[in-house]
């Protein structure tokens, strides 16, 4: 038996934070959780349909800006906060920005999930540029993400590969994603995510041969 694109597939075990992005990303896709008391996005399920649409109208802008999304970016988030901190964490941009994208690679597909576990960004991207007209677009909007150093600037330039990803209907990690918008965040650490995107995104990709019926 195959999966029909509204059963969730198998879950591998996450970290906590990939795992709270990973959460609340299907519930969007599926429904039936406690966010959502009825269908998901998939389903056509107005609550989730109201909840993306909301999550999408934010990208880009400030935490905080629409109190309505908070129950989906922040709250429950598995991080320790200083009572008196008033900037919002890496975790706290991380799951804004990860959930907000969510949102506008899904608009529009009821057929298939926009998040996919174990298929990186960088991969995703790679994968779009197979055979497509905007090949050299899109290695150039990937070179400069790899050479933001601004916050602003890496969600810009994500904003726009999400949007070719959403044109090619091509899904990716959003719970990884999430994980390594944290680590970019950390100067000492930025370069491993760097490398990592780098690897995936010049990995050579092995056609599909067609299956033989003999």
């Amino acid at each position: 038996m195959t999966d029909t694109p509204t059963e969730r597939p198998p879950q591998p075990e996450l970290r906590a934070f990939p795992s709270f992005i990973n959460k609340n990303v299907n519930a969007l896709i599926f429904g039936n959780s406690d966010l959502l008391s009825g269908p998901g996005y998939l389903r056509n399920g107005s609550q989730a349909t109201a909840a993306l649409a909301q999550l999408r109208h934010n990208v880009s802008k400030p935490i905080g800006a629409d109190p309505n999304i908070l129950q989906w970016t922040i709250a429950g988030l598995p991080q320790p906060r200083p009572a008196d901190a008033d900037e919002p964490t890496d975790r706290e941009l991380a799951a804004h920005t990860a959930l907000t994208l969510f949102a506008l690679h899904q608009q529009s597909n009821h057929d298939t999930p926009a998040h996919r576990l174990g298929t990186s960004f960088a991969r995703a991207c790679a994968l779009l540029r197979v055979g497509s007209p905007n090949a050299k677009g899109i290695e150039r909007r990937f070179a400069a993400i790899q050479t933001s150093t601004d916050w602003d600037e890496t969600v810009r330039h994500a904003r726009g590969l999400v949007q070719l990803l959403k044109s090619g209907r091509q899904p990716f990690d959003y719970a990884q994603f999430a994980e390594d918008l944290v680590t970019l965040r950390d100067p000492d650490q930025a370069t491993s995510v760097r490398l990592r995107w780098g690897r995936d995104f010049a990995r050579p990709i092995t056609p599909k041969t067609p299956t033989s019926n003999a």
